[in-house]
């Protein structure tokens, strides 16, 4: 592996591309490999987590984008520790028939223990946060393509609180 990385890395890339499906796959890749090996394989880095993270968490990851987001294996650990937030649509908020095919803004974090995503919605009175499973994922969604030029990305981002508005 180490002749391979240090003359054929476009081959060593093909490898690890086959081999590497999750972030424990990618630590035994690396890890059980020369140093030379880790060396070669940080070009490629950044795209496979950011690959790992769109197929963990793909509302997140297509937030995280729209934000120019860099260090993917950062987020990646940030994501599964629950420090990082998006702020996404939800469907079917409740699961209420008054929400029926509406999308609701709601500020989310990943509780990876419990294999759930928990939304706080952003309204205008207190609102309990809902438990989304991770099988219901399809209900998550960034801002529509469509909808997106009206985003104004870089700008301070209101608080949650009520208090914090007055």
């Amino acid at each position: 592996l180490t002749t391979i990385a240090g003359c054929l890395q476009g081959i060593l890339f093909q490898i690890a591309s086959f081999v590497v499906g999750t972030p424990s796959d990618w630590f035994n890749f690396c890890g059980l490999s020369s140093r030379g090996v880790v060396v070669q394989m940080q070009p490629v880095a950044d795209p496979t987590w950011h690959a790992l993270y769109a197929q963990r968490w793909p509302a997140f990851a297509e937030c995280l984008e729209y934000q120019g987001a860099q260090d993917w294996c950062t987020l990646f650990k940030e994501t599964l520790a629950g420090r990082l937030e998006c702020t996404l649509e939800v469907f079917d908020r409740e699961k209420k028939l008054g929400f029926a095919m509406a999308a609701m803004a709601a500020r989310i974090q990943c509780e990876v223990k419990l294999n759930t995503y928990i939304a706080r919605y952003l309204s205008a009175s207190q609102v309990v946060p809902e438990t989304i499973p991770y099988c219901e994922t399809h209900r998550l969604r960034f801002c529509p393509v469509s909808a997106r030029a009206q985003l104004q990305p870089g700008l301070p981002q209101a608080s949650g609180s009520v208090d914090d508005m007055r």
